[in-house]
C-alpha cells in the first residue's frame, strides 16, 4: 500500500500513539472541587419550621407562616408533606432536599412570586436546583393530586349544587364558566404574535369552571393570548365530557307563567356572550328591552360572578398567577395554575367555606319577596294607576293579571292565599315526581338555546312572584336589587328617535292639528314593554287653565281627573322624547288613506314613583312609528 493510499493517521508512527496513551496515564487526576453542603435545618426556613409556637393556633408565629406560604401550618404539616411523601413527589436533582423544603419552595414561589435566588437563600438550597425542584414538583403534584381535588361533582355534592342554583332562580345550572389571561413575560419571539390578543402584550389563556361556593371544577390547558372564549370552550376537552356525559342526564323542574310544572333533561352553565349560542352555556340578553328578560338577565350576571370572584381571590393569593409568568414553558404556567386550583380547593375545605351548599335555609339564605302587599292596580280610562288604597275599585278594562269583572281587592285577597299553594319541587324530592312528570310534556334542555332561555326567564318570573328566589344571608346585606325599570328606560331612551310621522289626520274637521314629526325606534317591543317616560311637571286643572300658549297645551298631558302632567319646557329641551309620539285618534296612513291607523301603546301612570310612561299593548316592529290613543281633551 503506497502512502497515497493510507488514511491520514496511519501515516503516524505506532510509536507515538504507544507514547501518548503512556503519558496519560502517568499522569495524575485533576479532581473537580467540592465544597461540604449547607444544613438545610440551620437555614431561615429551618429554623422557622423548627419554632414550637408554630404548633399553636392563632400565634403570630402561624398568622406569619399562612401570610408568606398562602396555606396555614396544619394543612401544610398534617396534609400536604405526608400526601408528597405517600406519592413519592420528589424531583429527581435533589433527593437528599427533605420534603418540607421542597414544599416551601413551591408556595413561596406560587404565593410571593420570589424568586429561585430568594428561596435559595431561605433555604439553602442551590438556586439551578430551586428551578428544577418548581417544574417537576408542579408536574408531579398535578398529575397525582388534580383529578382528586379538582372535579366535576357526582351524586351528593351535584344535588347540593344543583338545589343551591335553584334557589337562586336557576334550576338545571351547575356551575359558572369564563375565561382569563396570565402575562407571559418570557414569551419567545416566535410565539409572540399568536400569543398577543386583547391585552396587547403575549398572555396566556385558560379557563376555569367554577360553583356558587367557588369550588374549581376545571382549569384547561393552556391557550395562546389571541385565542377567544369561544375557541377555548370547542377545544376545551373537559367542556366535551360534560356535555356528552354529566350533563345530559341532569334532570330539573322548569315552571311556566301559570305554574304548570315541566321535566327538563340537559344541565348549563352560566357564562358570558363571548361563548356560542348553545344551550350548554346560558348568557345574559343584554339587548332585550323586556322587564322580565332584564330582570332575569341582571340576575344571571349577578350569580355569574362567582368565576370572576374566584379569579380575583387566585390572583390576590398566588402572586405567580397576578404578576405574570417569568416561564419560557407554558407547560409550567399550566401545572402553576391547576396547583394554585388544588390548593385552593383544599382551602375552601379547610376554611369550611363551603357550608353554604348545606340545606339550612334559614341559618345560610334569606328569602327575597318582592310583593308589596298594600300595592294595589286599578285601570282609569286608558291609564293604568298604581296606587296604595284599601278600597275595592272596579276595572274598567280588561287587566292582564285579572279576570273581567273581578275586583282588585277580592283578587289581592285570592292573590295573596294562592301564592302559597304551589309547592316548588326541589331536587331532592324530583325522585318521587319523575313518574308523574314524563307523563305529561317532556323538554330537552340541550335542544335549542332560545328555547331553554325562554323557558328559564318564564320560571324565574314565577318563582320571584311567589316569594321562591333566596339569597345568601351573608350576601344579602349589600345587595342591591337591579333597577330595572330604569335600565329599561335608558335602554328605549337610547333607541328612540324622531322623524316625519306616517300618519296623517283623517279630517281637518275633526282633527285639526298637524302630525308633524313622529316617535319611532330601532328596537321592537312585546306587550307590556316600557317604550318611554314623558318628562315633566305635575299641574291641577286650575293652573292647566291658566296656560294662554296655546303651543304649550299640546303638551299637557291629562293623567287622571284633575292631574295634568305639563311636558312644555322639558320637550324644547329634548328631555322628552315620548312627547313626539302622536295619536291615533281620526288618523290615516299616508300611503293608504283608507287604512285607519291603529294605536300599539297607551298611557300608564305609577302614583307611587309619579312616573307616567308609554308601555306596549301589542307587538311593535323596529322603525314602526308609536303611536297612543289620545284626544284633544288629553
Amino acid at each position: 500500500m503506497s502512502w497515497r493510499q493510507k488514511r491520514p493517521w496511519q501515516l503516524i508512527p505506532k510509536d507515538f500513539w504507544e507514547d501518548l496513551v503512556s503519558s496519560m496515564a502517568e499522569s495524575e487526576k485533576i479532581s473537580r472541587k467540592t465544597e461540604p453542603r449547607k444544613d438545610y435545618w440551620e437555614s431561615l426556613w429551618g429554623k422557622w419550621l423548627l419554632d414550637p409556637s408554630l404548633q399553636i393556633p392563632g400565634s403570630r408565629a402561624s398568622k406569619d407562616f399562612r401570610r408568606r406560604f398562602r396555606v396555614p401550618y396544619p394543612l401544610f404539616k398534617e396534609v400536604l408533606v405526608p400526601q408528597c411523601i405517600n406519592e413519592k413527589i420528589a424531583s429527581t436533582a435533589a433527593h437528599a432536599i427533605p420534603m418540607e423544603f421542597r414544599v416551601l419552595i413551591v408556595l413561596r414561589i406560587l404565593g410571593a412570586g420570589a424568586t429561585y435566588s430568594d428561596c435559595s437563600d431561605c433555604s439553602n438550597v442551590g438556586t439551578p436546583t430551586v428551578a428544577v425542584i418548581f417544574s417537576e414538583f408542579s408536574e408531579n403534584f398535578v398529575s397525582k393530586f388534580y383529578a382528586k381535588f379538582v372535579y366535576f361533582p357526582e351524586g351528593r355534592e351535584l344535588l347540593n349544587a344543583l338545589e343551591v342554583y335553584r334557589k337562586l332562580g336557576f334550576p338545571g345550572c351547575v356551575g359558572s364558566i369564563d375565561c382569563t389571561h396570565i402575562d407571559w413575560r418570557a414569551c419567545k419571539k416566535k410565539y409572540r404574535f399568536e400569543a398577543t390578543g386583547k391585552e396587547g402584550h403575549p398572555t396566556l389563556s385558560f379557563q376555569a369552571v367554577v360553583n356558587h361556593d367557588r369550588f374549581v371544577y376545571s382549569i384547561s390547558s393552556y391557550f395562546f393570548g389571541a385565542c377567544n372564549d369561544m375557541t377555548i370552550s370547542r377545544n376545551d376537552s373537559f367542556i366535551t365530557d360534560i356535555r356528552t356525559d354529566s350533563l345530559d342526564n341532569i334532570e330539573y323542574v322548569l315552571y311556566n307563567e301559570d305554574g304548570n310544572p315541566q321535566l327538563c333533561r340537559g344541565g348549563y352553565l352560566l357564562s358570558d356572550k363571548g361563548y356560542p349560542r348553545r344551550a350548554m352555556f346560558m348568557a345574559p340578553d343584554v339587548d332585550s328591552n323586556s322587564t322580565k328578560d332584564l330582570h332575569w338577565s341582571e340576575t344571571l350576571e349577578s350569580v355569574r360572578k362567582d368565576v370572576e370572584c374566584f379569579f380575583g381571590v387566585a390572583k390576590s393569593r398566588w402572586w405567580f398567577l397576578c404578576h405574570g409568568s417569568r416561564m419560557e414553558d407554558p407547560v409550567v404556567t399550566e401545572n402553576a395554575f391547576r396547583m394554585a386550583a388544588i390548593l385552593h380547593n383544599m382551602l375552601l375545605a379547610y376554611d369550611g367555606l363551603m357550608t353554604e351548599c348545606g340545606n339550612n335555609t334559614e341559618e345560610f339564605w334569606s328569602n327575597l319577596c318582592p310583593i308589596d302587599e298594600d300595592e294595589v292596580v286599578a285601570v282609569v280610562d286608558e291609564v293604568v294607576v298604581v296606587e296604595n288604597s284599601s278600597g275595592s275599585i272596579e276595572c274598567s278594562e280588561p287587566h292582564p293579571s285579572l279576570p273581567v269583572g273581578s275586583s282588585l281587592e277580592s283578587s289581592a285577597a285570592d292573590e295573596s292565599n294562592h301564592r302559597h299553594e304551589p309547592h316548588i319541587i326541589t331536587m331532592f324530592e324530583l325522585e318521587s315526581a319523575k313518574t308523574a312528570l314524563r307523563r305529561g310534556t317532556h323538554f330537552r334542555a340541550n335542544s335549542c338555546f332560545t328555547t331553554l332561555r325562554n323557558q328559564l326567564v318564564n320560571h324565574f318570573h314565577f318563582q320571584y312572584l311567589y316569594g321562591d328566589i333566596w339569597w345568601p344571608r351573608a350576601k344579602l346585606r349589600g345587595l342591591q336589587l337591579p333597577p330595572i325599570d330604569l335600565r329599561v328606560a335608558k335602554l328605549s331612551m337610547d333607541k328612540l328617535y324622531h322623524a316625519e310621522s306616517t300618519i296623517v289626520p283623517r279630517s281637518a274637521e275633526i282633527y285639526n292639528l298637524s302630525c308633524g314629526q313622529g316617535l319611532f325606534s330601532d328596537i321592537s317591543y312585546c306587550r307590556g314593554d316600557i317604550i318611554a317616560f314623558f318628562n315633566g311637571s305635575f299641574i291641577d286643572e286650575a293652573k292647566k287653565n291658566e296656560i294662554s300658549n296655546p303651543e304649550e297645551l299640546k303638551y299637557v298631558i291629562k293623567v287622571v281627573d284633575n292631574l295634568y302632567l305639563n311636558c312644555y319646557a322639558e320637550f324644547k329641551r329634548g328631555l322628552c322624547k315620548a312627547s313626539y309620539a302622536n295619536s291615533s285618534f281620526h288618523a290615516v296612513s299616508v300611503n293608504n288613506s283608507r287604512h285607519p291607523a291603529h294605536e300599539n301603546c297607551k298611557l300608564v301612570f305609577d302614583a307611587k314613583s309619579r312616573t307616567v310612561r308609554l308601555v306596549a299593548v301589542t307587538s311593535i316592529a323596529a322603525k314602526e312609528e308609536i303611536l297612543w290613543y289620545y284626544v284633544v281633551d288629553h
